[in-house]
């Protein structure tokens, strides 16, 4: 999954602001909105792009991103918009091999053993979350009802299989409960649930849009 700030942001990609960034949100945030987001970039922490803020998900010149806030200051979920010149750098989403050290002791081996497997199908994991804030902060976001919110982007149906595969053999494991996203295509990001559960229509979310898809004409772009 290519970071490139010349290209459209992509749904779970990493942001990182500039210095500047106040003066290209694009929508009011309140005074203590500003404060707590001011104090987490001076951090050197990255949002999260959402998708693209504007009406059409080919409005290339707004980004929403998320930051979600630790206990400690709230637990909140702030979103909001902002435009392409306030993003300073963007990074592909936190590898799941990354951010099991950050897991709870008992989660890392099961964790571990998922990602080898779907590193060996060619879709490796990633991860968001409170799993890739505790990572990314150091502060603590994860309790023992988390779950992991895995993302992976399949360029096969195979591997799309085969990753769904390895998920659907993890219901009700020793591991901690999984949750998350397939993104196919460029930016169409679905429940893998769903998918693995074979749901024939799907919720998908595409940029600012949102739309119930046929999973077969969801899945005509991926390579057989």
């Amino acid at each position: 999954m290519n970071a490139d700030l010349h290209g459209r942001p992509s749904r779970h990609q990493r942001a990182w602001l500039s210095p500047s960034w106040k003066l290209h949100v694009a929508a009011p945030i309140s005074l203590e909105a500003q404060a707590a987001l001011g104090e987490w970039f001076s951090r050197g922490l990255p949002a999260m792009v959402c998708g693209a803020a504007g009406g059409t998900a080919g409005d290339a010149t707004r980004v929403e991103l998320s930051v979600t806030l630790p206990a400690a200051r709230w637990y909140a979920a702030l979103r909001f918009p902002v435009g392409r010149a306030a993003i300073a750098r963007l990074a592909p989403p936190l590898p799941l091999a990354e951010a099991i050290p950050s897991a709870p002791p008992a989660w890392r081996p099961p964790l571990e053993e998922l990602d080898r497997a779907a590193t060996a199908e060619g879709a490796p994991l990633s991860v968001t979350g409170p799993l890739a804030w505790q990572h990314l902060t150091g502060e603590p976001y994860v309790t023992p009802r988390s779950a992991v919110e895995l993302v992976f982007r399949p360029s096969t149906r195979q591997q799309l299989g085969a990753i769904l595969a390895l998920l659907r053999l993890r219901d009700g494991w020793d591991g901690p409960p999984l949750a998350g996203e397939a993104v196919l295509g460029w930016n169409d990001a679905v429940a893998w649930r769903d998918l693995a559960h074979g749901r024939r229509r799907v919720l998908v979310r595409s940029g600012a849009n949102e739309a119930v898809v046929d999973v077969e004409r969801l899945l005509a772009g991926l390579r057989g």
